[in-house]
């Protein structure tokens, strides 16, 4: 049927910002998880410290170092080490920002993915009395990709700024902390690009749907019909004259 394809291709589309929704937090809680998004390498050895929002890890340390508490080869929690060495180290505005929004943004962005895969379901979603459901779903795309955002001031945040385990080093192994410069610059690692992405994939998932087409219903198979016309002979015989044959659909393609 003329047009069919293209209307399937609409009622498709429509899921599109819950794909790219579904994309960014994967990404992104990955990211939020991980603990190598930056890292802080040695002047002239390969050690090297990696910290992620909520975890860190080493690599390339000396063996005699591997069986204490600020050397893991796995990643390992922030609070895991201050517990095991008693050490408080500072937590600045940057840093707390970044785990709130950690959290809050695969929150918001679970919900406004619920809503992109159900919202299109609603014939009337789009127009009248529904409108507000899409335009809250698109919101919360745009908070979440805003939060996954806000998580990349990691830079700027304790974990770069005055590293916990520079701090640790500097308290109570000053010879092993002359190792790094005295003001570090932490490289970008995988975790920080992963949230880079994420970000990209929640305002695409937001654009898209501000500028998605109108609601189309999903075209059902069409029904055929036949007409047939007879005409009875003079003889009493009877005698097929026409057949008329249609398509048409006759029911909700939203109901079964």
């Amino acid at each position: 049927m003329p047009g069919s394809s293209q209307q399937k291709l609409k009622f498709y589309l429509q899921f599109l910002p819950a794909l790219l929704g579904g994309i960014a937090i994967v990404i992104g809680t990955a990211a939020n998880l991980h603990c190598q998004t930056v890292s802080i390498s040695q002047l002239d050895d390969d050690g090297k410290i990696y910290s992620g929002v909520f975890h860190f890890t080493t690599k390339n340390f000396d063996e005699v170092y591997k069986r204490q508490a600020w050397c893991p080869t796995d990643c390992e929690s922030y609070n895991n080490f201050k517990d095991d060495t008693g050490f408080d180290f500072d937590v600045n505005a940057f840093w707390r920002t970044t785990k709130a929004f950690a959290v809050i943004g695969p929150i918001v962005g679970g919900i406004a993915l619920f809503g992109a895969v159900i919202v299109p379901c609603f014939q009337s979603a789009f127009s009248g009395r529904k409108k507000w459901m899409w335009f809250a779903t698109v919101l919360g795309l745009a908070f979440a990709g805003v939060c996954q955002g806000l998580t990349l001031l990691i830079l700027k945040s304790s974990v770069c700024e005055n590293n916990p385990i520079l701090e640790y080093l500097e308290d109570g192994k000053p010879d092993l902390r002359t190792t790094f410069a005295d003001e570090p610059e932490c490289q970008w690692e995988a975790g920080l690009r992963m949230g880079i992405a994420a970000t990209v994939f929640w305002c695409l998932a937001a654009i898209y749907g501000i500028l998605r087409p109108a609601n189309t219903k999903f075209p059902p198979r069409p029904v055929q019909t036949q007409t047939i016309t007879y005409k009875r002979n003079a003889d009493g015989t009877v005698t097929k004259t026409s057949v008329d044959i249609q398509y048409h659909h006759d029911r909700d393609p939203l109901k079964k």
